[in-house]
């Protein structure tokens, strides 16, 4: 009986404090040993993770750069396609070829800094611009570039090539040429000179150390087209169009490299960031010891470094919450502004007796881009309606400013002048050297029931007869875009107007398709205004165009498309006419 007591003494004196003091030490170590690996694993989770984030980091910047080759090549390719538009290409008509050349290149000395020329069907060099007289210089029919270009009738991007004349390193764009008739006539080349670069402290600043590029032939562009010595890395990616390897051997031979790849389409160039592991890895595994020491270091102060950790956390989280909130209410006020002022640039069309007249603009980017595409419509006393769409080359303040100039111009000769080819050649005076638009000046007599038009480089209105359903392209007075072109190159040509038709302006951001020549969106348009209800609305129709062939063309160029439906115009007419009839008289010289 006495026992029993003892035993319950016994066992509340080791329950006592002292005793649960004796426990706390290891209680603490406990705690901070679970401290410890928990702050381990997360170490070694954020090294892992920052190891993705440069992997995908890298390969994000390949493909960037791969993108901006893209860029630039298509921009090349739009430009020689333009040149090859010309009268005087399309005419094959070499001594005026070489002059008018020489004048494009004048105009901005970045453009093909190795030459600009033309290439018969043979494969002569009859034009270029390194030479006086027109050929044959050269003959370059072996060439992939001139054979790529004459067989598929697609622009083509040479791989790196070593000038035969000059020996210089260049890069050859071409693209095929065809008469007034679609008969292929030759190929236009030009080329860009490649000169061997080093990267800039700007450039390995910006993350692109260990760029290289190699063209369609695995030459490295910017090392005098030599060849790296090894090509295990790009066999890996095979057929992919971007990817990235965490440990693969590097362009020099050498293993335990980095390597991220992306194709540039355009000219099938191999985007390729390639450096060593330790270099790209190097600062998150110093980052890992030193939080591995740190955690050792403060076991004795675990928890409250944890929670320092954590509320730390939380603030860069909210942090980051603050900064994307007000970068979204910035983005939602700069492309309120973008819009606004857009809006301002363009005009209203204005309500003309026996017109149905309707205009869309839409923005091919956002944010405070704004664009240089217009339409404008002007009816003078006389009863004449002056009506024009025109597109000014590049995006920014730049060319809207010129953009509203070039419309200001517009209206202003819209009423002292009724040839759309006086109005035209006037608004050459407004451009400067460096700058170039394309645009379409139609008139419309209500009286003589006739259509006069003139156009610099831009694609040809069309007009459909609306009982009959016929169409015809007013592509008859083309003249190159303003900025090139000369006032002796402006002419005008006259149709007449059904008793019942319809007008269709455009620009080019309703037929252009990155993938297609521009031709194919014209037919896609015509065929979609062809097939159009003739009883439909000038509004219903644009509408229906706009989402049958403009949404259709993934264009990131603006867009805009003015219709005019042109009903009974003489019955409807109102005009103050001078008494000498031969006032309206005019020639485009006057």
């Amino acid at each position: 009986m006495t026992d029993a007591p003892q035993t319950k003494s016994a066992r509340s004196h080791e329950l006592s404090p002292a005793s649960a003091r004796r426990w706390l030490p290891l209680l603490a170590l406990a705690a901070l040993l679970l401290f410890a690996g928990v702050g381990g694993a997360l170490a070694w989770r954020q090294y892992r993770d920052s190891q993705r984030a440069d992997l995908k980091d890298a390969r994000a910047k390949a493909a960037v750069a791969a993108t901006v080759f893209d860029l630039i090549f298509a921009g090349e390719i739009g430009t020689l396609q333009s040149i090859s538009q010309a009268p005087v290409v399309m005419k094959t008509d070499e001594p005026e070829m070489l002059t008018y050349f020489k004048r494009v290149l004048a105009k901005n000395g970045k453009l093909f800094t190795g030459g600009l020329g033309w290439i018969d069907r043979q494969g002569k060099v009859r034009v270029s611009t390194n030479s006086q007289r027109p050929g044959p210089l050269a003959d370059v029919s072996d060439r992939a570039y001139f054979r790529a270009a004459m067989r598929k009738r697609q622009p083509y991007v040479s791989a790196g090539l070593t000038g035969r004349s000059n020996h210089q390193h260049v890069v050859v764009i071409s693209v095929p040429t065809v008469n007034s008739s679609g008969e292929l006539t030759g190929v236009l080349a030009g080329s860009l000179l490649v000169k061997p670069t080093r990267p800039s402290a700007r450039t390995i600043d910006l993350g692109y150390s260990g760029l290289a590029v190699l063209d369609r032939e695995n030459q490295l562009v910017f090392s005098g087209f030599a060849h790296p010595r090894s090509l295990e890395a790009l066999e890996r990616f095979g057929k992919a169009t971007e990817g990235v390897l965490s440990d693969a051997r590097g362009l020099d031979g050498d293993p335990g490299h980095v390597v991220a790849y992306a194709r540039s389409k355009v000219p099938q160039w191999s985007v390729i960031l390639d450096r060593p592991r330790a270099e790209i890895f190097g600062g998150e595994r110093r980052r890992l010891f030193i939080e591995l020491a740190l955690i050792a270091s403060a076991t004795l102060v675990g928890l409250a470094l944890l929670a320092w950790i954590l509320n730390r956390m939380r603030d860069e989280a909210h942090a980051l919450e603050e900064q994307a909130r007000r970068r979204r209410l910035r983005y939602e006020e700069e492309h309120r502004v973008a819009t606004t002022l857009q809006q301002a640039l363009l005009s209203e069309i204005p309500r003309i007796a026996a017109m149905d007249s309707a205009a869309r603009y839409q923005a091919g980017s956002t944010g405070l881009e704004v664009g240089g595409d217009w339409y404008d419509v002007v009816q003078r006393p006389d009863g004449i309606v002056h009506v024009s769409v025109g597109d000014v080359a590049g995006r920014g303040v730049a060319a809207a400013a010129l953009m509203g100039q070039l419309r200001n111009a517009f209206r202003a000769y819209a009423y002292d002048h009724t040839s759309p080819a006086a109005i035209m050649w006037r608004l050459i005076r407004h451009m400067d050297a460096d700058e170039m638009a394309t645009a379409v000046c139609i008139t419309i007599d209500p009286v003589l029931r006739q259509i006069t038009y003139s156009s610099a480089g831009h694609p040809p209105p069309l007009l459909r007869d609306d009982e009959s359903g016929e169409t015809t392209r007013l592509d008859l007075a083309q003249a190159p875009p303003l900025g090139f072109a000369s006032p002796e190159a402006v002419v005008e040509a006259r149709v007449a107007l059904p008793s019942r038709s319809t007008l269709l302006a455009y620009t080019d951001g309703v037929i252009e398709r990155r993938d297609r020549v521009i031709d194919d969106g014209i037919d896609r348009l015509e065929a979609a205004f062809r097939a159009a209800d003739p009883g439909m609305s000038a509004d219903a129709l644009a509408d229906e165009l706009i989402r049958e062939v403009a949404e259709v063309t993934a264009a990131d160029d603006d867009i805009a498309l003015l219709v005019m439906r042109l009903l009974d115009l003489a019955a409807n007419a109102e005009t103050e006419r001078p008494g000498d009839l031969a006032a309206f008289a005019e020639s485009p010289e006057a």
